[in-house]
């Protein structure tokens, strides 16, 4: 579920912590959503990834898996491994709009050195904007980055 589709329902801290599959919102504590997301990756593994043969060998990506999920909404000071960039950064493709580069950061204070990738990939695509949403309150634009704090941000990309 989205940012809008929740509304004033929408909780940062949980939405990190579990997602926003619809199920989520439904469980009664933190132990039923741990146990409907443990379910839901060893459906996902067994009827998607494997049954489609997405990869050879299905032991090191569940283990991938267990890293991820361990990392997911909290702190991780090796932010530059590849599999963490790719959480962290997307591109948002706005029909009649500029395409919208996004880094994603968990900080409550952001600035240029935290928008290097974003930075450096800005001038290789025409006709885009790069943002930086995080728990930084201070609105701001230096170096073509639009700092914003995380809910003006979505609201500011139309999600």
């Amino acid at each position: 579920m989205t940012h809008r589709e929740l509304g004033d329902d929408f909780e940062i801290n949980r939405v990190l912590a579990y997602g926003s599959l619809p199920k989520i919102f439904s469980c009664i504590d933190d132990s039923e959503c741990e146990d409907f997301l443990t379910s839901y990756g060893l459906t996902y593994l067994n009827e998607e990834v494997w049954a489609e043969h997405l990869i050879q060998d299905l032991d090191p990506f569940r283990k991938f898996l267990e890293i991820a999920a361990q990392c997911n909404g909290k702190v991780v000071n090796f932010a530059h491994i590849a599999f963490g960039a790719a959480f962290e950064h997307l591109v948002i493709d706005r029909p009649g709009m500029p395409t919208a580069l996004v880094e994603i950061k968990s900080s409550q204070r952001t600035d240029e050195h935290n928008t290097r990738y974003l930075r450096s990939l800005a001038p290789s695509l025409e006709q885009s904007e790069s943002f930086c949403l995080s728990l930084d309150p201070h609105e701001r634009v230096r170096d073509g980055v639009n700092y914003l704090p995380w809910q003006k941000g979505l609201a500011e990309l139309g999600l």
